[in-house]
């Protein structure tokens, strides 16, 4: 497996404005796919994992997730 691509509106919204995604570095479907690029040239890189969300003041105080 070459890498992850996370599905992402963003994807959807640069694309239609004639930008690639790769030009936001902060995006994970653009990090998904320099990964990919470092890979192809060679590079070791680890694969990326989905980071769990953080739960809110309010769903911590009422158990809620």
């Amino acid at each position: 497996m070459l890498g992850i691509i996370f599905d992402d509106d963003a994807v959807i919204k640069t694309s239609n404005a004639g930008e690639p995604i790769v030009m936001d570095p902060k995006n994970p479907a653009s990090q998904g796919y320099r990964n990919i690029a470092r890979r192809l040239l060679g590079e070791t890189v680890p694969l990326m994992t989905l980071k769990q969300h953080k739960v809110g003041f309010w769903a911590r105080l009422f158990g809620k997730q």
